[in-house]
């Protein structure tokens, strides 16, 4: 076993000792380059070249072209920003007249809810004097009974009652449970 691990240290020492083998790195030669301007020139033309290569004539249709198109454009926005200030003047306009109608309809509904309130006020004023006229009836009548036993009676008190029929004579409405 000592032999092998010789022989394997003695070709490990060999072949650490051998240089690596030199690796060429090739080139390919490059094309003939056009000049930085030229180049350029090709992907974006400037004025100064078209200039430079006597095209003036091309420009000059060019930018009255350019000029009707900016023209056509500017004539087709102002047109849509008519259009649409028209369109928002109409909205408006059907909505104040809406509104309008709205109020209408809500001042006749407040009209008729104080006819009504009115009306009912008037037939509950009505009913307390009829109320009124009645206990006043009853009243001298149960004067004539002996005094002796008015005297000695329990009287019994219903606020709520009273209460109740003073609302009603003044106009309101009756106490309701939860609205009902």
């Amino acid at each position: 076993m000592v032999a092998l691990l010789t022989c394997t240290a003695a070709v490990m020492m060999a072949w650490l000792a051998t240089p690596p083998p030199m690796e060429q790195l090739v080139v390919a030669p490059r094309p003939a380059v056009l000049s930085s301007s030229v180049a350029a020139s090709s992907i974006f033309p400037t004025t100064t070249l078209a200039a430079g290569l006597g095209d003036f004539a091309g420009l000059d249709d060019f930018a009255a072209e350019q000029a009707a198109k900016d023209a056509a454009f500017q004539a087709k926005k102002d047109a849509l920003k008519r259009a649409q200030q028209e369109q928002e003047e109409k909205a408006a306009a059907e909505y104040e007249k809406a509104q309008k109608t709205i109020a209408e309809r809500e001042a006749k509904k407040l009209a008729a809810i104080e006819d009504a309130k009115a009306k009912k006020a008037a037939a509950a004023a009505a009913a307390a004097e009829k109320k009124v006229v009645a206990s006043g009836e009853k009243k001298s009548t149960g004067a004539t009974s002996s005094d002796k036993k008015s005297k000695y009676a329990v009287q019994t008190v219903n606020k709520q009652a009273e209460r109740i029929s003073a609302r009603e004579a003044s106009g309101e409405e009756k106490p309701s449970l939860f609205g009902l």
